[in-house]
């Protein structure tokens, strides 16, 4: 799990990069917001490094201004690769199907379990 701790000079230099990121896609901070997920007072206290991101709200600020959660990592400058590399598996991991998951964990067994919950899932539904 990673865990990134209160430095107010790393949430600075991400907030930082967060406002370069913005305005370089020529969004306003309303529109960042929106697109986002957040208020715009939030954006604006990540903007001043007020404001430390946890990792679902960096994806969601990497998402929106096309970019990863590891450049906005990086921008913190006190994080070693080995929490970089974290970061970027936890977003891999993220942005798979349950199908998926369960067939890396069970192989076909668990591409079949996969299957059986969207049945059950479609009955309920019906």
């Amino acid at each position: 799990m990673l865990i990134m701790s209160d430095q107010p000079a790393g949430a600075k230099s991400e907030g930082l990069r967060i406002e370069e990121l913005r305005k370089a896609m020529g969004l306003t901070r309303g529109q960042l917001a929106a697109y986002a997920g957040f208020s715009v007072e939030h954006v604006g206290k990540v903007e001043r490094g007020e404001r430390s991101l946890t990792d679902a709200s960096r994806a969601a600020f990497a998402r929106v201004l096309q970019t990863s959660s590891t450049e906005l990592l990086r921008a913190r400058g006190a994080v070693s690769e080995g929490d970089v590399a974290e970061a970027d598996l936890q977003a891999s991991v993220r942005r798979m199907s349950l199908s998926e998951l369960l067939t890396i964990k069970y192989g076909r067994r668990g591409a079949e379990m996969a299957d059986g919950i969207k049945l059950l899932l479609e009955r309920q539904t019906d």
